[in-house]
Formats: C-alpha cells, sequence, structure tokens
C-alpha cells in the first residue's frame, strides 16, 4: 500500500508518518519504508514504532544524506532502531561494480545503521512518468524493505526477518566513521539463510 504523508511541495507532519504507520500496522502491513526524517523524536513517536514492532511489524528507515555521526547528530526515525531491534536504519552503498564498495560519502551513519544498500545513481520514477538517476539514502531504504518483504513471503516474521538481514549482510564496507559493522545487503545469502532456519524448523 502507498500512503501519502507529504503534500506536493514536500510538506509533512510527523503526526501524518504515524498515523500512516498504525494505518500499515492495522492493515496488515508487514514492512513499511521510511525515507525521510526529522532531528527530534517524542513519546509518541516512540510509542508508535514500538507498538508497530509489538506486532510483528518491520520499519525500515533511510539514516539521511548529511555525512552525520549519527552518534552526535540523531535523526528520526531512524535513530529509534537503537530500542528496537527488529527495526532497520539504513545507509547508502556506492553502485560502481568497478570499485570496492564503501559507504556513498553523503550517507549518515552509526551504530544503528547496521546495513548499506545501493544509494549512488539509482534509477527512479519522477512525476510525469519518467524515471531520473538519483541519490541517497531514500534509494537504499525500500531495497532493504523489499528484501524484509521476500523474507517475510518465505515465512520469517518479525525479529527474524531482521536478524536474517543483518547476519547475511557482506563484510564491512569502507567508511569515514571507522565503523566495522557496517555491511551491504546480500539478497541472495538472505534467502539461502532464511530457507536453512525454515527447513530446520519443520
Amino acid at each position: 500500500m502507498v500512503l501519502k504523508i507529504f503534500d506536493d511541495s514536500g510538506v509533512g507532519l510527523l503526526s501524518y508518518s504515524l498515523r500512516a504507520l498504525n494505518f500499515a500496522v492495522e492493515n496488515g502491513a508487514t514492512v513499511s519504508s521510511h525515507s525521510y526524517r526529522w532531528y527530534n523524536t517524542s513519546e509518541l513517536q516512540k510509542a508508535a514504532y514500538k507498538n508497530a514492532a509489538a506486532a510483528g511489524h518491520i520499519a525500515v528507515a533511510a539514516a539521511g544524506n548529511e555525512a552525520l555521526d549519527l552518534e552526535k547528530n540523531r535523526t528520526y526515525p531512524c535513530c529509534l532502531a537503537e530500542d528496537i531491534p527488529s527495526m532497520l536504519c539504513v545507509a547508502a552503498s556506492t553502485s560502481n561494480p568497478t570499485e570496492p564498495v564503501s559507504l556513498a560519502g553523503f550517507s549518515n551513519a552509526g551504530f544503528v545503521t547496521k546495513v548499506a544498500a545501493p544509494g549512488v545513481d539509482i534509477y527512479s520514477t519522477v512525476p510525469g512518468g519518467l524515471y531520473y538517476k538519483t541519490s541517497g539514502t531514500s534509494m537504499s531504504t525500500p531495497m532493504v524493505a523489499g528484501v524484509a518483504a521476500l523474507l517475510a513471503t518465505l515465512g520469517l516474521e518479525g525479529q527474524d526477518i531482521t536478524s536474517t538481514i543483518v547476519k547475511s549482510r557482506t563484510a564491512s564496507i569502507q567508511n569515514p566513521f571507522n565503523l566495522s559493522h557496517i555491511g551491504e545487503i546480500d539478497v541472495l545469502e538472505a534467502v539461502s539463510i532464511a530457507l536453512i532456519q525454515l527447513t530446520s524448523s519443520t
């Protein structure tokens, strides 16, 4: 389902995003993708995401594009993932096949960003029925949400989905924050791990 929280000029309110999240959870959505950020949070926002997680919902949020250290400059909802284990905060990785994978120069990152996905020069839709090449963690986040949805179709639920995505990530990618835990998503490895888990549990 597509839930619009911003108007045509890109203006939206936190309350709109929380209403959309609640609607998604109440109507059976397993995964949601959140490509926006605020610099402050509230108890209401924390409660909404915790309630979603308690219902088995996986929220996947963009880390942001200001090259910020998230340990010093918090952004939300991404940083809520520190206290919600099933939630994912996604960084952007480079996608040049001729060079080693690294964190995109614009990507925010911190201990909360356990995974990255390609976010540089990604073709996406734009108004007018066109396609345009663009960059940002907003390109990376739906890729991870897609992996989560794929794992859900295989039969994984809740925390098992997130754990499988994190477990299947590649080795640490280069980044200016000296973080050794950020790996790029590996869809094939995630599916392989999920199938092993599901087979061993039957």
